[in-house]
């Protein structure tokens, strides 16, 4: 009765807290449950949906086979153990341990986006719990890609270890850890309440809408205009080429490429002005904001414009039109890849979402 009241506002979104469902039935119903019965009537809602949660482990290794058939590139590894009913193997059974899973393309999709890796990993919400985990990378535009994915059986030192890590020889590209876990765990806050299969085909959902939208935005956007540039990275360098005119060189090394810049005060700074050394040859330039970003900075600017280099040429492809279109292009396998049309996976497919 109670999962029959609460079906459409569990359909309509599945990370709906349990204190909504509890909300919920007061004000319908007009009784209080508790928190057990709102989650297991939660439970019962997702399973009628998706399907029982221990045949979907059943069906996984044949889901798998399926996507490998009809998906273009797609990678997977399921690890399992045997099974034994007292001292005799179970041949017929064994248990789940970890899965992996990726699509080829958005790996080598990597090859053009931001140098930053980062594992994250959130719990599952079904009855067998464990833990998925996810890797993430950054591209120019600062979307979030998802390229690998593993779901584990727990929260075990055996199993995995939660890692907050985006290295980069001690230069982050300005982003903090924590900025790209948060991220994450919004695109991930639907996908824990899934069955294990619908969390694998909501991955496939989310590439193909993402890679579609992205790519249509790319091609019919800026690249046909002929800029070189993303947008957010063309206003960054005009706003720093306004700074750049604040500062003069009043020291330097041609033979080298030392250069000492001095600041003036900027109209829209309140800071301190102060010097700054520049290392063209290395790259260099110890307030650090060129290190971390990779694009160039006011001082580099007057830098260049001093010694008559093209500023460009320091800042990173990352953030060129064309470095997004090749990763976009690339990427936009997965939509030519043969969808699944076996009608035992149509249910997945519809239903399943990021």
């Amino acid at each position: 009765m109670i999962s029959q009241t609460i079906r459409e506002i569990i359909e309509s979104d599945l990370s709906r807290p349990i204190s909504i469902i509890i909300a919920h039935i007061k004000s319908t119903m007009g009784y209080t449950i508790t928190y057990r019965k709102g989650w297991l009537a939660k439970q019962l809602v997702i399973e009628d949906i998706f399907g029982n949660w221990e045949e979907l482990y059943h069906k996984l290794p044949s889901l798998l086979q399926a996507m490998q058939l009809y998906i273009l590139k797609f990678i997977w590894k399921l690890n399992t153990q045997p099974t034994y009913q007292g001292d005799m193997l179970d041949e017929g059974n064994v248990f789940f341990t970890r899965l992996f899973w990726t699509f080829k393309p958005c790996i080598d999709g990597f090859a053009h986006c931001k140098p930053i890796v980062q594992v994250d990993g959130t719990f599952l919400y079904d009855k067998y719990k464990g833990t998925l985990l996810v890797v993430v990378v950054e591209d120019g535009r600062n979307n979030i890609i998802l390229i690998a994915f593993a779901v584990v059986e727990g929260e075990t030192s055996d199993a995995w270890e939660k890692w907050t890590l985006a290295w980069d020889n001690e230069r982050r590209w300005g982003h903090m850890t924590t900025n790209l876990a948060e991220s994450i765990n919004s695109i991930l806050k639907k996908t824990r309440n899934l069955p294990i299969c619908s969390i694998i085909m909501a991955t496939y959902t989310y590439y193909n809408k993402f890679f579609i939208e992205r790519g249509r935005e790319c091609f019919n956007g800026n690249l046909n205009t002929g800029h070189v540039y993303l947008e957010v990275t063309s206003k960054i360098i005009q706003d720093t080429q306004s700074k750049a005119n604040t500062h003069r060189v009043i020291t330097f090394d041609r033979i080298s490429t030392r250069f000492l810049v001095e600041e003036t005060q900027h109209l829209r700074e309140i800071r301190p002005t102060g010097r700054f050394i520049v290392r063209l040859d290395e790259m260099w330039y110890d307030c650090d904001k060129f290190q971390k970003v990779h694009i160039s900075c006011s001082h580099v600017i007057v830098v260049c414009l001093h010694a008559h280099h093209n500023f460009n040429v320091y800042v990173s492809p990352i953030y060129t039109l064309q470095q997004i279109s090749r990763y976009m292009k690339d990427n936009l396998e997965i939509e030519t890849g043969r969808l699944l049309t076996n009608l035992q996976w149509s249910n997945f497919v519809s239903k399943s979402r990021i």
